[in-house]
């Protein structure tokens, strides 16, 4: 995560993703957000204006999906236990 302050340099990293990774997609009109989803990684570039603040978040796909699958797996060894321990 990339954590920035200013409008100036929102609209500096926003062209410099552009012009990197291509327009990306905004898929709330009304919200600074774009994202750009790769074939590994997903980018999502938010700013709030009020704050006059933003971040870049980076999410490697593999170790998000991996994350999902340890979760699920966790999940799945808690319930047995606790069905165990009745």
């Amino acid at each position: 995560m990339i954590n920035f302050q200013g409008d100036s340099h929102f609209s500096t990293l926003k062209e410099a993703l552009r012009q990197k990774y291509g327009p990306g997609e905004k898929p709330d009109p009304s919200a600074e957000k774009y994202t750009w989803d790769l074939t590994d990684l997903k980018i999502i570039l938010s700013f709030s204006r009020a704050k006059a603040s933003g971040t870049i978040d980076y999410f490697f796909q593999p170790i998000v999906q991996q994350r999902e699958k340890d979760k699920t797996k966790a999940g799945q060894q808690s319930t047995q236990k606790r069905i165990d321990d009745l």
